[in-house]
């Protein structure tokens, strides 16, 4: 993580990428959200849901995210 930080302070080009990518994602945990809203039938029932999304997002980037991102070495 270090190294990602170092190479956006190096080159804007890198951190403006990495904002653009951190709102993308944003977006698409918002539109993930609104999507799950219309099943659930209580505020906790959605909280719950919520946060298992946001843990299956994170574990297939544990999983994958690597494999898929370009190597910059």
């Amino acid at each position: 993580m270090a190294r990602d930080v170092a190479a956006g302070v190096a080159r804007p080009a890198v951190l403006v990428g990495g904002i653009l990518r951190f709102v993308a994602g944003l977006l698409l945990l918002a539109t993930g959200a609104a999507l799950v809203l219309p099943l659930t039938v209580e505020v906790r029932t959605f909280t719950v849901l919520e946060t298992l999304t946001v843990l299956t997002g994170l574990l297939v980037e544990q999983l994958i995210g690597a494999d898929l991102r370009p190597r910059s070495d």
